[in-house]
């Protein structure tokens, strides 16, 4: 790279993989910065905050996008800015609004300051705009863009043919409520659940065996993770976060696969059609599923529709960001 690039190409900086820093960078035509440093926390962040410093120099962006988390990323950035004279931008995921949610007064109070102190952040939905807005930030609210996924739905599968097959999206995080779905697969013994993600032992905690009609996948390859997308009957993602909106859901619109979320605010009221919504409980989540099998083919219809409907959406909330990007130059 030369010394100083083109100042007119916004730089994206991010301190982890993560799909949405890849489809968002490369619909708002700004160069990637994606740095994942493995090893122990200090390496990490010396080799990070270095990449960081050299890109930031070199590129001479009149526009920088950073990821929250990471909250030291961030608060770097807000540190250089008076330096290097950018505008910043923020794209705030769930965690870095509420980091340890909310569990830690003083990196509460570390996020809100943040939150103020950068010209624009981008918000997935509502409730975390106005939890931007109260403590004194500028939200903008723009939901990830559809995957653009190379598998598509083939219409091969007859519905009357067992098992019927759910595949519920897990990173064994602490908000999903993994063990009240094994309890609804205990109610389901006709449905194979297929459940992804490392789940490190955490199934041990269930307390006994883990039910015959639930497989654990482990990680899967990409492919093969698109393929399980594609073939399963439905998709469950579930999150007890009430401003979340969860990966899955953008999945199984993309490929047309009809979904089971969760009852929050949030997913209900942007993946409005196309599967149902339950209670993080086993009888909800059972109840949920049964109600999407028995009239499947209206959903499937939905998720159809929804899917033009969120792509024209969001093209159309994307070029108010571009109009409102182009004042900061």
């Amino acid at each position: 790279m030369s010394h100083v690039a083109d100042s007119n190409k916004p730089l994206w900086i991010t301190w982890e993989r993560q799909v949405r820093n890849r489809s968002m960078s490369n619909r708002l035509n700004a160069q990637l910065l994606e740095l994942n440093i493995t090893g122990n926390r200090y390496k990490r962040y010396f080799v990070c905050l270095l990449r960081t410093s050299i890109w930031l120099w070199r590129w001479r962006s009149a526009i920088v996008f950073v990821q929250n988390p990471s909250l030291v990323l961030v608060l770097y950035a807000v540190v250089l800015r008076p330096v290097l004279r950018y505008r910043l931008v923020m794209d705030a995921h769930n965690a870095g609004v509420y980091p340890s949610e909310g569990g830690s007064p003083m990196l509460q109070r570390l996020a809100d300051w943040l939150l103020k102190r950068v010209d624009l952040v981008i918000v997935t939905n509502d409730g975390l705009a106005e939890r931007v807005r109260a403590v004194g930030g500028r939200p903008f609210v723009l939901p990830d863009p559809l995957p653009d996924l190379a598998a598509r739905r083939e219409l091969t599968q007859v519905l009357g043919e067992l098992p019927i097959t759910g595949l519920f999206i897990c990173t064994w995080a602490a908000d999903e409520p993994y063990f009240e779905v094994f309890k609804a697969a205990e109610l389901l013994p006709d449905i194979r659940f297929l459940v992804t993600g490392n789940s490190k032992g955490r199934e041990i905690g269930y307390g006994s065996n883990v039910p015959r009609n639930v497989i654990l996948t482990g990680y899967v390859p990409h492919e093969e993770y698109e393929r399980l997308l594609t073939t399963c009957d439905f998709v469950l993602d579930l999150t007890t976060r009430q401003d979340c909106l969860v990966c899955g859901a953008y999945e199984s619109v993309a490929v047309g696969t009809p979904f089971v979320l969760s009852d929050s605010k949030a997913l209900r009221s942007y993946f409005r059609m196309g599967g149902t919504y339950v209670s993080n409980d086993a009888v909800g989540i059972a109840n949920g599923i049964r109600a999407l099998m028995n009239d499947y083919e209206t959903y499937r219809a939905q998720i159809a529709r929804l899917k033009g409907l969120l792509e024209s959406e969001w093209a159309g909330r994307k070029n108010a960001l571009t109009e409102m990007l182009a004042d900061f130059q």
